[in-house]
């Protein structure tokens, strides 16, 4: 299980392949995507959240 608070450990979780089969775990709160990171690179995928072979995703209720 990988757990994330934020969008930038998201995309992190979710692009590296090193993750397939793992289940991401979102902490509460808003996940605005976004094209550009925050030095104005572009993101893999355009910015869209494209899972790992036998990942999940799931929100969770309480704070980390």
């Amino acid at each position: 299980m990988i757990n994330v608070t934020n969008v930038e450990e998201l995309y992190a979780a979710v692009n590296d392949p090193g993750h397939a089969g793992a289940l991401v775990l979102l902490a509460p709160g808003t996940y605005v995507l976004t094209a550009l990171d925050p030095s104005g690179g572009a993101r893999p995928n355009g910015g869209r959240l494209e899972l790992q072979a036998d990942m999940g995703l799931q929100g969770s209720s309480r704070r980390a």
